[in-house]
C-alpha cells in the first residue's frame, strides 16, 4: 500500500517537477518525397501512441494512413488495448519491407525514453493529459493530445509553459475546426451576415448518472495503479476504467461539459474572434447525481458574458443517453437578410447541417 501511494504521489508531482507547454500548431514534416511521391522510411515522422482505447486507435489509424508518418509503438495500462492496437499496426504495415515493428508499453515513460520516436499521440483519460504532455515535451517529442486539453485550468497552463520551454510542436484535438460547415459558419458570423452578434447558444449532451455499481478484483492485464495515476486511490470497479465510465467521474474528467463542450464552445469562441480570451462574467446552475459512482453534472445551463457584450449560453437539457447526441451552435444577431429588414438573423451549425434565417 505504501509503495502504491508513494508511486501515485510521485506521478502527481511529476508535472510540476518536469517544468522548472499551450499553443496550437500542427505536426509538420521536413520529409522529402521520394520516387512516385513515396516517403522514405528514414524521412517519416515516427509516432508512438499513448492511450489506445477507442479514440486512441482512431487517431492512430488516421496517422498510419498518412505516408509521412509511421507508428512504431503503442502504450496503454490495459493489455487488451495494447494487443488490439498492436495488431492493427502489424496488419497495416506487414507488407512494408522497411517496417521496423511495433513495441508495446505499459508505462508511457518507457516509450518517451526512445530516441527514435519523434512525436506521440495522447488519448489517455483526461486526468493524465497534462502529465503525459509535459513529460513528452521534456523528452523533446511533438504532441497530438485529445481534447479536452487538461482536467484543470492550472494543468493546461503548465502544458503551455512546457511546450514553449522545450520548443516542441503541440496540437489539441479540436478537429471541428477542420470541418467545412463549422469554418463556413464562423466566416459568415465574423463577416456580419447575422448582423451584430449578441447571443450564442451552445447545446451539448448531458452527462450520465449511474444507479448502483459494483466493486471487483482488478482484472489480469490491467495496471490499475498506473491507470489511476495522479487521481485519488479508489476501489476498482469496471465502470471506472470503461470509456463510458471514467468520463462521468470528476477525479478523471468533467463530463460532457468538457467533452462535447470542448468542441462547440471552441466554435463559439472562434466565431466571436475571442479564441485567446475568455468571459468577464459567468453564472449558471446544474443538476448533479445524488449517489452512485458518477458525480459530474447530468444537465446544466450556464451563461458567459464577454467584453464585447456577446452572451454565450451553454446548456444540456437531459441526461446523456448512449447513441443520442443533441448538439449544435446557434448564433443570433440584430438582423437577417435582406439587411433592410429589421429583424433578428440567426445561423445554426452542427456536425450534420448548417442552416440560417
Amino acid at each position: 500500500m505504501n509503495k502504491n501511494l508513494t508511486r501515485r504521489r510521485l506521478l502527481k508531482e511529476a508535472m510540476g517537477a518536469a517544468i522548472g507547454a499551450v499553443t496550437f500548431p500542427y505536426i509538420v514534416s521536413s520529409s522529402s518525397l521520394g520516387k512516385n511521391g513515396q516517403v522514405a522510411a528514414s524521412d517519416r515522422i515516427v509516432i508512438g501512441a499513448i492511450g489506445v482505447g477507442g479514440q486512441g486507435t482512431n487517431d492512430m489509424k488516421s496517422l498510419m494512413a498518412d505516408a509521412r508518418t509511421q507508428v512504431v509503438a503503442v502504450c496503454d495500462p490495459q493489455a487488451a488495448n495494447r494487443q488490439r492496437a498492436g495488431k492493427m499496426v502489424e496488419d497495416y504495415y506487414s507488407k512494408d519491407k522497411e517496417w521496423r515493428g511495433c513495441q508495446d508499453y505499459v508505462d508511457f515513460r518507457e516509450m518517451l525514453s526512445r530516441e527514435d520516436i519523434d512525436a506521440v499521440t495522447v488519448a489517455a483519460p483526461d486526468h493524465w493529459h497534462a502529465i503525459i504532455a509535459v513529460q513528452a515535451a521534456v523528452a523533446g517529442k511533438d504532441i497530438y493530445c485529445q481534447k479536452p486539453l487538461a482536467l484543470t485550468i492550472n494543468q493546461g497552463r503548465k502544458m503551455v509553459e512546457a511546450v514553449h520551454r522545450y520548443g516542441v510542436v503541440f496540437q489539441t484535438g479540436t478537429q471541428q475546426r477542420s470541418e467545412e460547415r463549422f469554418r463556413r459558419a464562423c466566416e459568415l458570423v465574423r463577416n456580419g451576415r447575422v448582423g451584430k452578434l449578441h447571443t450564442i447558444e451552445v447545446e451539448v449532451p448531458g452527462s450520465m448518472s449511474l444507479d448502483g455499481f459494483y466493486f471487483a478484483l482488478v482484472p489480469e492485464g490491467l495496471d490499475y495503479d498506473l491507470w489511476l495515476g495522479p487521481a485519488p486511490m479508489a476501489p476498482y470497479s469496471p465502470k471506472r476504467v470503461d470509456a463510458f465510465g471514467w468520463r462521468w467521474i470528476s477525479d478523471y474528467a468533467g463530463g460532457c461539459v468538457t467533452d462535447w463542450g470542448a468542441h462547440h464552445i471552441d466554435i463559439a469562441q472562434w466565431a466571436m474572434g475571442t479564441t485567446h480570451t475568455g468571459p468577464i462574467e459567468v453564472q449558471g446552475e446544474a443538476v448533479f447525481p445524488r449517489d452512485g459512482l458518477f458525480d459530474t453534472a447530468v444537465h446544466w445551463r450556464f451563461e458567459c458574458t464577454y467584453a464585447n457584450g456577446v452572451r454565450v449560453i451553454c446548456f444540456a437539457r437531459n441526461e446523456f443517453v448512449p447513441g443520442q447526441y443533441p448538439n449544435g451552435v446557434k448564433f443570433t444577431g440584430d438582423r437577417g437578410r435582406p439587411p433592410t429588414k429589421a429583424f433578428e438573423g440567426w445561423l445554426y451549425v452542427d456536425r450534420g447541417r448548417i442552416d440560417a434565417e
